[in-house]
């Protein structure tokens, strides 16, 4: 993947503009926009900015704005280099905003450099170590000492088998794993540091029924039983906080995951399977309940676009599918309403224009939804719509799917309207 962050060329320009950012009131970014020289600051520059200002951890525990921003910004990044030319200053301003929001948003934490120079055999360690006790100020240490000594691939192999099965950061890691993939520069993968934090904060959050039965690569099951079983799973009971580690918690403790994921992926094809856990991920913001598109349908599709991405540099691939398959029942169990039709198509209005565009359309089709997610506060939207813009490459077969269910959670933003954004009417 080609990188939005430039290690040499913007280091000195991005490193002035990030001190400007970290001062900056957010209310004030359109008109500070001129005083920064924003037209004259390179993409690589001002992603750049913005990663060295998000890449210091908080030391309190994170809301959910701070514990999405590594996630969001680099879904911020990534989206700026799809949006069309018309769109670029109302995105590149949000970036703005995003970075000198994150700087206000509480003080950082201090993180050492205990491990810096140690072998990186020996980081990981200590790392696996640290997040196993709840040692969060190790953990952040060896987190930011592995992502500066090692390649990102490297990195995303070392910490996808001590992501895959947590639930802490909101069960965000596998998503972090995935985009910084495509964040090799300086810093080296954003919020490394912060991640490692968060999967410490809560070493017992683990989802742990893959483990005591765990999933074997036979030849017993078809894709069709898998998305047979997440078509209209059974509840697992009540749910007193929809929070994504009771959701998961829930599913597992009550039989529902090893009851019904166990079978369902004994023998099917690991990459088969990745695309159905996708597909009925997107045709769940689709199809079923629209109260729950902006946090319950975007992460059913997220958290297993993320670590399913990077399930093949794990030891064990299909622990990881295992992992991915549990988010997607989470979701259906505890808030579909629907009984999921795979040969559903929408009928009119922008969702049905994004299912049916040609295929010469869609790349327009999908530099419309880049802009508007790029331009909205909202960090679910931004990761949402580059999720499906990025499955659509990856699954082209599906990609009216994506775009259209992109398409959707774009819409109903447009109907809830965020209030008081400094933004959505500032860049007119």
């Amino acid at each position: 993947m080609t990188s939005v962050l430039d290690p040499d060329a913007s280091t000195a320009a991005a490193a002035g503009l990030a001190t400007a950012l970290a001062g900056l009131d957010p209310a004030d970014v359109v008109g500070a926009a001129d005083d920064l020289g924003l037209d004259h600051v390179a993409d690589t520059a001002l992603v750049s900015a913005c990663a060295a200002v998000v890449d210091r951890p908080k030391a309190a525990p994170p809301d959910s704005f701070v514990l999405h921003a590594p996630l969001e910004l680099m879904a911020r990044g990534a989206l700026l280099a799809r949006v069309a030319p018309a769109a670029r200053r109302a995105a590149r301003l949000r970036l703005v905003w995003f970075a000198a929001t994150y700087a206000g948003a509480g003080a950082p934490a201090e993180v050492d450099d205990r491990f810096a120079g140690s072998p990186a055999d020996v980081v990981v360690s200590r790392l696996v170590d640290a997040v196993a006790v709840g040692d969060l100020d190790a953990a952040g240490a060896a987190g930011r000492a592995l992502a500066r000594a090692v390649p990102v691939a490297d990195l995303v192999a070392a910490l996808v088998d001590v992501v895959a099965p947590s639930l802490a950061a909101a069960a965000h890691g596998g998503i972090w794993l995935h985009q910084v993939r495509s964040f090799a520069g300086a810093p080296a993968a954003p919020g490394a540091a912060a991640m490692a934090r968060e999967l410490a904060r809560h070493p017992d959050w683990r989802l742990t029924w893959f483990d005591e039965a765990p999933v074997q690569a036979g030849s017993v099951s078809s894709v069709e039983d898998l998305v047979g079983v997440l078509r209209r799973p059974p509840s697992p009971g009540p749910l007193d906080v929809d929070f994504i580690h009771p959701t998961m918690h829930l599913v597992e403790s009550a039989g529902l995951a090893a009851g019904l994921l166990g079978p369902a992926l004994d023998g099917v094809d690991r990459h088969e399977a990745t695309r159905a856990l996708w597909r009925v991920g997107a045709l769940s913001m689709l199809q079923d309940d629209p109260d729950e598109a902006p946090y319950g349908w975007s992460h059913c599709l997220t958290m297993p676009h993320g670590l399913l991405s990077v399930a093949g540099l794990a030891r064990d691939p299909q622990r990881v599918l295992a992992a991915g398959a549990t988010y997607v029942l989470g979701f259906r169990a505890t808030q579909g309403k629907v009984d999921l039709d795979p040969d559903w198509a929408p009928g009119s209005g922008p969702v049905a224009e994004a299912w049916h565009a040609p295929a010469a359309e869609r790349p327009a089709v999908a530099a419309r939804l880049a802009g508007h997610a790029a331009a909205h506060p909202d960090a679910h939207l931004a990761k949402y719509t580059l999720a499906c813009l990025q499955l659509a490459d990856a699954d082209p077969s599906f990609a009216h799917g994506y775009l259209a269910a992109a398409a959707h959670l774009n819409a109903w933003w447009d109907a809830h309207p965020v209030a008081d954004d400094p933004l959505m009417a500032g860049t007119g």
